[in-house]
């Protein structure tokens, strides 16, 4: 697992320190994980370019914003994943993809374990209602 803390180590574990929320990025095979404090970068694509990962986009990543008890998802399942056609099992192999990857890196990060789905992203959560 590769961690890159921005803009360094020191930053991201004062955050920590007082629990500031963190953006994370995990990657969808959670081994590259990008750290920055919500106040350098304000959103997922500035932590991603100013991490030197300009050939990379967000739908790359699974996109967290953590503190200390626990991670909101923001769960946008990208239209080409896994290059799965079928929409409901895309969005059904993203979400189980994203609940482990970002599970075991939380647990790898010692982060509260609790992972939240904002409402504004659960659009596309009904396909689980049936």
């Amino acid at each position: 697992m590769d961690i890159k803390y921005m803009p360094d180590e020191k930053s991201v574990i004062e955050a920590r320190i007082v629990d500031d929320p963190l953006l994370i990025l995990i990657s969808h095979d959670a081994n590259t994980i990008i750290m920055g404090n919500i106040d350098y970068y304000a959103e997922h694509l500035l932590l991603l370019k100013n991490a030197c990962f300009k050939e990379r986009q967000p739908n790359d990543f699974f996109r967290i914003i953590a503190t200390n008890s626990g991670a909101d998802w923001t769960f946008v399942a990208p239209y080409n994943y896994k290059n799965i056609e079928n929409r409901e099992k895309r969005i059904e192999a993203f979400y189980n993809d994203g609940i482990k990857a970002i599970a075991k890196v939380l647990d790898k990060l010692q982060f509260g374990s609790e992972i939240n789905i904002p409402k504004r992203y659960q659009r596309h959560l009904e396909i689980f209602k049936d």
